[in-house]
């Protein structure tokens, strides 16, 4: 038998799967680090951590699921995207990792955006040039604040390409991750001259782009040792973390998909690189060649829910949560809930100065209302940015849901009703391991067709039911409620 690896990147967590070559699940382990916090925007990571950690979840993922790592014959990676490091001419790092959450280069997207307006920068990469947290803008601030460190970079790299080059040598990129950068150009296919050239930017310190699911190189010898495999297994070049899980889940046409985690991701897929300006949803190729994609973000779907917990429902359970709102009737008595937490997200557009607000509270309000009113506003942002998409893709028929928030029945109940789509949930949640496996199984030419039909098999399917026509009059006091 052989095995594939599929390793998620995440922003806290590093988790290495092991399927077989059907996709079947074998094993995992996963390790948790804290982010460095310097002052209110100031976020790091130490980017070392990221190759050393993933080497030891390889290889206890390998002891765990009891085979042999010489028949380990490809890994992959689904990662965070528009973190940056910069690397000496050895790979050395000069810095620590800016975090994408990190927002200090503000007065460098000022500058940009001076030079390079918003509409311009979105008509070239898909982003609308309304944050800092966009690669770019770290280029400029590292050459800006500390150019002794821009001067001797020989790369800078995000969380993917680093791991690349520590197990391969080989300093590259994928077009999902590229285009999170903003300074991707979507028609080219390539760095964008232009706005490199407004933002004064050398194009060397970038590395090549290839498609995700092809080969970067085989393990150096060092490097397959820490991870118990050996140098046949080849590192298939992986992707952007949502992307390599819509991958994962099978995005489709009319079947879009949607990651409940922390905050809630909309994956939208399309032919072409073709999209309204007017539609607030950004714009970027898909890890499968030929193949774009929308990407919507809820900014907190189980942030959101968290904060219920630890703070409205203090001592209570999720499993506490769903039953709560389980008693609340539809509309929670007129109580809504905008769960702007950190910004609103797509597709609203001033996303990032909207804040989270309960309206429609009175003394019978109880923590069901709450509890519910929390579940029918992440569903009413769902539906917001399901309508925003249809102007492009057209109808959508079913959501691919996964993640924690897939796990909450009465979540993706209210999620069909108050859409109008089949909800399908999967009982598997790793989504982003699965598609970062199915790269690796690409790149080692094995069979991908069916790759994890077993995990994808095993789901639970949501209709819209009887209060489909009572949530759209809540829908449409959302809408008219929203501050």
């Amino acid at each position: 038998m052989k095995y594939v690896i599929g390793l998620d990147l995440g922003t806290t967590t590093i988790k290495a799967t092991v399927f077989d070559e059907r996709g079947a699940f074998v094993a995992d382990s996963s390790i948790e680090r804290q982010l460095i916090l310097h002052g209110e925007n100031f976020i790091e990571q130490n980017a070392n951590e990221w190759v050393t950690d993933s080497a030891d979840m390889i290889r206890k993922a390998v002891e765990k699921g009891g085979i042999s790592g010489a028949d380990v014959k490809g890994i992959s990676i689904s990662s965070q995207g528009i973190t940056v490091v910069p690397v000496d001419e050895n790979g050395n790092t000069l810095y620590n990792a800016i975090n994408w959450m990190d927002l200090r280069p503000a007065k460098e997207l000022a500058r940009l955006v001076a030079i390079f307006p918003k509409e311009a920068l979105a008509a070239v990469t898909g982003k609308g040039g309304t944050s800092p947290a966009y690669s770019i803008t770290k280029y400029m601030w590292f050459k800006n604040h500390l150019p002794d460190i821009y001067e001797k970079a020989k790369y800078f790299l995000m969380p993917m390409d680093f791991v690349i080059m520590k197990l391969t040598g080989t300093y590259v990129t994928d077009h999902s991750m590229a285009a999170g950068s903003m300074c991707y150009s979507l028609k080219d296919r390539d760095w964008s001259e232009e706005i490199l050239e407004a933002a004064d930017i050398r194009r060397d310190i970038l590395p090549e782009i290839r498609w995700s699911g092809e080969s970067a190189g085989h393990l150096l010898p060092e490097m397959a040792e820490m991870c118990g495999l050996t140098t046949d297994c080849i590192v298939a070049v992986g992707g952007q973390d949502q992307k390599v899980a819509a991958h994962g889940a099978r995005i489709a046409k009319d079947v879009v998909t949607l990651s409940l985690g922390t905050c809630g991701a909309f994956e939208f897929l399309l032919d072409q690189p073709d999209k309204d300006p007017s539609v607030n949803l950004t714009l970027c190729p898909h890890v499968e060649e030929g193949k774009w994609v929308m990407e919507g973000c809820i900014n907190t779907v189980g942030g959101a829910i968290k904060w219920v917990r630890d703070v409205i429902c203090t001592g209570l359970s999720y499993d506490d949560i769903d039953e709560l709102a389980e008693s609340a009737p539809v509309g929670s008595h007129g109580v809504l809930f905008y769960p702007h937490l950190a910004g609103s997200g797509t597709p609203h557009p001033n996303a990032e100065t909207q804040t989270g607000i309960y309206r429609g509270l009175s003394l019978q309000s109880d923590r069901g209302d709450l509890c519910r009113a929390l579940f029918e506003g992440i569903a009413c942002e769902c539906r917001l940015n399901i309508a925003e998409a249809e102007r492009v893709v057209g109808h959508i028929r079913q959501i691919n849901a996964f993640s924690g928030g897939s796990r909450a029945s009465i979540l993706c109940q209210i999620l069909a009703d108050v859409t109008g789509c089949t909800v399908r949930a999967y009982r598997y949640p790793e989504m982003g391991n699965l598609g970062a496996a199915r790269l690796a199984a690409q790149a080692a030419g094995l069979d991908t067709e069916e790759f994890g039909k077993a995990l994808l098999d095993d789901y639970v399917d949501y209709e819209p039911g009887k209060d489909k026509a009572a949530y759209e009059a809540v829908f449409r006091e959302y809408c008219r409620r929203m501050s």
